[in-house]
């Protein structure tokens, strides 16, 4: 996809270096799944556990009055003949329609944004000993990914964590609120794909990579028992997937 689309959304945004490393953290059944298919599941929003996906912020909701009333006195400024249907209350209506289903025809791929391996992210998606980490960069993710994919356009953003007591979370189309969360998840350092797929919503969508330019090493998960690194040796073996295998980091001897 290309990074420099001048129609992209103006609350999407990267990191000025995208070189940075990037982390998808899995379990062994979701790998094997991306092997087989070639492709990265992209999960519907209102399924990735936090019911705040898509929504807005309590400012942006004090201030929606004025901005559907703005928004009207806009429209019949250029089009007197406009729909007479076309009110503060029912704009308000709409928007608050769009809020509901948005997070149904939202699609995610979601991505960790580190250095290093992240041992809360080991914990949060794997349980111990059993799981997998495919590390990529923020280049390659956006290099594989198709600029739309079944008619939809294809974003690519960070996620800004922020208080929704305070900050005014961009209100005025369908797709800004899934750029922001809410501050208490701001350990995930979240880069996240994204599809709108309004006329065919399902709860996973998956979307065709070349996981041999995507991927530049795999991790086992931490205190994996050795012949767990042999079990996925054999699947990127089986799955002509030529890549580097490392333990996790976070099994390293101490130092006394």
């Amino acid at each position: 996809m290309k990074l420099d689309n001048p129609q992209k959304n103006p609350n999407e945004r990267l990191p000025q270096d995208l070189s940075a490393r990037i982390w998808r953290y899995m379990d062994l059944s979701e790998f094997v799944s991306l092997l087989d298919n070639r492709a990265l599941p992209f999960i519907q929003a209102a399924n990735l556990g936090d019911p705040f996906e898509g929504s807005i912020s309590k400012p942006s909701l004090d201030s929606r009055p004025d901005m559907m009333k703005a928004i009207v006195e806009e429209v019949r400024l250029q089009n007197p003949e406009a729909n007479p249907k076309l009110t503060p209350e029912w704009l308000e209506a709409q928007f608050q329609q769009l809020r509901t289903t948005a997070p149904y025809t939202t699609m995610i791929s979601c991505w960790h944004i580190g250095d290093h391996e992240s041992a809360a992210m080991w914990g949060l998606y794997c349980r111990v000993g059993d799981g997998v980490a495919i590390q990529s960069t923020i280049q390659k993710l956006a290099a594989v990914l198709p600029d739309t994919w079944n008619g939809s356009g294809m974003l690519l953003s960070e996620v800004s964590y922020v208080d929704y007591d305070t900050f005014a979370v961009p209100d005025g189309d369908a797709i800004s609120p899934f750029f922001f969360k809410r501050a208490s998840f701001a350990h995930e350092k979240e880069l996240r794909a994204l599809l709108m797929r309004p006329n065919q919503p399902s709860l996973v969508d998956l979307v065709e990579v070349d996981l041999d330019s995507l991927i530049e090493a795999v991790y086992i998960a931490p205190q994996s028992p050795d012949w767990y690194l042999s079990v996925v040796e054999s699947l990127l073996a089986k799955y002509s997937l030529d890549v580097p295998l490392r333990k996790s980091r976070l099994d390293d001897p101490a130092l006394h």
